[in-house]
């Protein structure tokens, strides 16, 4: 058979191993080689139910690839947390149907895209991580759509979303969600209200900005309180606060940002997720404030941007960039 899963000889293969192989990932997600799997399962029917489920497997990620760390002994220890040694019950998200699978099948499945799958989906939350240099586009289960930058994770309940609109935000992410009952983003440095709108969050260590793009969202932060309509932007400002301008051009979306009395060290750590590299400068050029725009399509002309207008010289060695004044 043309996929070394789907072999004569290697039938016994079970479908958690089947799932990771990319050609039929591929034969799942795109229809590639149709008619040869096809032909394959007519001429092993005894196959219908594994492969079934594996193709079930793969549907329920609608995630962007992208490279994960993991620490396996964490999660096997998270594994056995969830089961009685025997067993583990994993949740389907696609038809709510629950499924028994046994752990020496979990055993043979040693990949991380697989084992990531058991972590999310041994429990009501859904957790979704992106790494540095990777943004990924997201549809909840009401339809609402969350565009997430790099480097950021969301956490929401999957099984009580009808009635709990709620999603946990470390990051940043792009908002675009249904009309229907209150959604509510919450983050570390204050939470954002809404019934059904477009609006942008970021919340990363103590700064937090929210910009409405449509409709009308409720920030409140540190015991203050804001209103947004369509073109307002909020952000955090000595534990209050403030209305900022609004600047509809600047979007991470289109790889644009834009900076107000911030660090340098706030710049290059963005720098930094975007391009997954490592920016080495010392306090003094990291503690300068900077008040300009930023573009990551490209590594050269992203660090260009900001420091010639600080008069900084800049080297760039693989994954590594220095940064000194001149």
């Amino acid at each position: 058979m043309y996929s070394t899963v789907m072999n004569d000889n290697n039938l016994q293969l079970d479908f958690l191993s089947l799932a990771e192989e990319q050609r039929f990932i591929s034969w799942v997600k795109d229809g590639t080689d149709a008619s040869k799997w096809e032909q394959w399962l007519k001429d092993h029917p005894d196959q219908t139910a594994k492969v079934e489920e594996a193709k079930e497997l793969v549907n329920t990620f609608q995630f962007k690839e992208f490279a994960v760390s993991i620490d396996k002994s964490k999660l096997w220890d998270r594994i056995e947390q969830s089961t009685d040694a025997k067993e583990v019950l994993l949740e389907q998200s696609t038809d709510n149907v629950k499924k028994l699978w046994r752990r020496s099948f979990i055993g043979i499945a040693a990949s991380v895209a697989v084992l990531v799958a058991a972590v999310f989906l041994m429990s009501d939350n859904m957790t979704i991580v992106t790494p540095n240099a990777e943004n990924m586009v997201h549809t909840l289960p009401d339809n609402s759509i969350i565009s997430i930058n790099a480097g950021s994770e969301v956490v929401y309940d999957k099984n009580r979303w009808e009635t709990n609109r709620k999603v946990n935000l470390s990051g940043e992410a792009f908002f675009e969600v249904e009309k229907g009952s209150t959604f509510t983003v919450i983050t570390e440095n204050g939470n954002v209200q809404v019934l059904g709108t477009k609006f942008n969050v970021h919340s990363r260590g103590g700064s937090f900005l929210v910009k409405c793009t449509e409709g009308r969202v409720e920030v409140t932060s540190k015991g203050s309180k804001e209103i947004l309509n369509a073109g307002d932007v909020v952000e955090l400002n000595d534990n209050s606060l403030e209305k900022i301008p609004f600047q509809a051009k600047i979007d991470w979306r289109q790889s644009s940002y834009s900076y107000r009395e911030s660090t340098m060290g706030t710049v290059f750590e963005e720098i930094e997720r975007q391009f997954d590299v490592k920016i080495n400068a010392n306090s003094e050029v990291k503690s300068m404030i900077y008040n300009g725009s930023l573009e990551t399509k490209d590594l050269k002309k992203a660090i260009y941007m900001v420091t010639w207008p600080m008069s900084l010289d800049y080297s760039i060695d693989g994954k590594i960039v220095e940064i000194v004044k001149k």
